[in-house]
């Protein structure tokens, strides 16, 4: 499946140069880049997107930008064809999430990339060799992810929106070069954050919780929902169209 086209012939181009940059991707050993490391396993499943969650929404006209930390692991990858189940908590909660502020989408495995206005990607865009890597998931190679082709995607796409699922708003900041001592701590500091924080003179990032297992932990849905309103209230209030 391709992504969904831009109305910018260029913005479509350069959306492709940082696809194939990233396919060539070496920085992190013990991380899987599909197209690396046993092609064949991967073949006709990484499509022409920055990552696979890019399959999903991925509107190069977007008005909001959803980064999560990362995908899953490569035996997740190929057992679901590059597509997360419908029933995985944080899709199924995201679907709701979207709906509350006004974007009626489906899960990943009916999505058709109907012009939803929404983009979704990962701060980590590799596959993890097993789930407990996700302990080795450490800021270095989030912070080059966030660098070299988070940024310059959100560049490239200028949504009005990002939207930071848990702890990922700590990377982006600081590639958009705000201060260190002025990135809260807790996710909890973050989403609380009045206005959200300033990416560029246009683009706001809002950080919330995470929604599945345990980000509802942490945070209730309905509490996330109410999290959730202050992105439709500022997009209401410069008269953005849902």
């Amino acid at each position: 499946m391709e992504f969904l086209k831009g109305s910018n012939p260029n913005k479509e181009h350069l959306y492709n140069e940082l696809v194939r940059t990233r396919k060539g991707c070496t920085d992190c050993k013990y991380l899987k880049n599909p197209p690396l490391r046993n092609p064949s396993e991967f073949e006709g499943l990484d499509g022409n997107t920055i990552g696979p969650w890019s399959l999903w929404q991925g509107d190069l006209d977007a008005q909001i930008l959803l980064v999560g930390q990362d995908w899953g692991t490569v035996c997740h990858f190929i057992c679901h064809h590059g597509k997360d189940p419908n029933k995985d908590p944080t899709n199924s909660n995201l679907v709701k999430l979207f709906g509350s502020i006004g974007y009626r989408i489906k899960g990943p495995e009916d999505s058709s990339y109907n012009k939803h206005g929404l983009f979704f990607t990962n701060l980590v865009l590799c596959l993890k060799e097993d789930p407990d890597m996700s302990k080795r998931l450490l800021m270095e190679p989030k912070k080059k992810c966030a660098r070299n082709f988070l940024k310059p995607l959100i560049k490239l796409i200028k949504p009005k929106v990002v939207i930071a699922l848990g702890k990922v708003y700590e990377p982006i900041s600081l590639s958009f070069g705000i201060s260190r001592q002025d990135v809260p701590k807790s996710v909890k500091e973050a989403v609380e954050k009045l206005g959200g924080f300033k990416l560029e003179s246009d683009i706001v990032m809002f950080p919330v919780f995470h929604c599945g297992h345990n980000g509802y932990r942490n945070r209730k849905l309905d509490l996330q929902e109410r999290d959730w309103q202050k992105i439709k209230d500022y997009l209401e209030s410069r008269h953005l169209e849902i």
